[in-house]
C-alpha cells in the first residue's frame, strides 16, 4: 500500500494517475452504458460491399486484444507527463466519447460475425470474446479511436526513441486493422473513429474544459488541493 502511495503520490512516478485513469473511466462509461440501453431496439447495419471481401482472421485476436495493454501504457505515460498533454489528451478523450456514446444511442448499429470453426487456441480466444461482447457500439470504432489517441501522444513525446514511436504507428494501424479482420466492426467504423479522435484532439486546446483540467492538475501538482 505504501509504495502505491509513493507511485501515485504529487512526488510519485505517476503524479497525474488520477486525471488519466479519469478517462479510462470514461471510455468504460462510453462503451457499456449505451449497450444497456440499446439492449432491445433495432439494429442497423454498418456494412458495405467491402466488407465482405475482407477474411475472416481468428489470429488478429492478438491484436485486438493487445490494444488494451496500448491503451494501459498509455495511460500512465500520460500520467508521468505534465499538466498540458495531459489536460489536453484527457479532454480530447471526454468529448471523443461523449460524442461516441451518443451515437451508438441515437444510431445503433451491429455488424455480422462468424463463429471460428477451428480448435487452436486463437478460434478458442475469439469464440470466447463473441460471447461476451455483443458487436454492438460500433460506430465509431474505440478501438481504432483510443489507439490513435496513444499513437498521437507518443508521436508528440520527444524521449520516446524513434524505433519505439515506429512500433506505435505499426502497432495502431494494425489494431484498425484487427477491428475488421475480427468482424468486430465495419470498415466505415475505421475512419470513423480517426477522424473523430483528430477533430478532438484539434479542438481540445482551445476549450474551457481544456484550461479548468490543466489549472486542477496544476494545483494538484504544487500541492494546493
Amino acid at each position: 500500500m505504501d509504495l502505491i502511495k509513493k507511485l501515485f503520490s504529487r512526488e510519485g512516478r505517476f503524479p497525474l494517475a488520477a486525471f488519466s485513469l479519469t478517462a479510462a473511466a470514461v471510455n468504460l462509461l462510453a462503451y457499456y452504458v449505451p449497450k444497456l440501453i440499446t439492449l432491445n431496439v433495432p439494429m442497423h447495419s454498418m456494412e458495405i460491399s467491402l466488407d465482405y471481401l475482407i477474411p475472416f482472421i481468428p489470429a488478429t485476436i492478438v491484436i485486438y486484444a493487445g490494444a488494451f495493454i496500448q491503451w494501459a501504457v498509455y495511460y500512465f505515460r500520460t500520467a508521468a507527463s505534465g499538466s498540458a498533454p495531459v489536460s489536453r489528451f484527457l479532454t480530447a478523450e471526454i468529448i471523443a466519447k461523449i460524442v461516441c456514446a451518443v451515437s451508438f444511442i441515437v444510431y445503433p448499429a451491429t455488424v455480422g460475425r462468424p463463429l471460428a470453426e477451428g480448435r487452436d487456441i486463437f478460434s478458442v480466444l475469439t469464440n470466447f470474446m463473441f460471447a461476451v461482447d455483443v458487436p454492438t457500439c460500433i460506430f465509431p470504432s474505440i478501438h481504432c479511436l483510443q489507439s490513435w489517441l496513444c499513437m498521437r501522444f507518443a508521436l508528440g513525446r520527444k524521449e520516446l526513441s524513434v524505433p519505439r514511436k515506429i512500433f506505435c504507428v505499426i502497432f495502431t494501424l494494425a489494431v484498425c486493422v484487427s477491428t475488421v479482420t475480427m468482424k468486430q466492426h465495419a470498415i466505415v467504423d475505421v475512419p470513423a473513429g480517426i477522424l473523430l479522435a483528430e477533430v478532438c484532439l484539434a479542438l481540445s486546446p482551445h476549450l474551457k474544459l481544456t484550461r479548468w483540467a490543466k489549472s486542477r492538475m496544476d494545483a494538484w501538482l504544487g500541492g494546493e488541493m
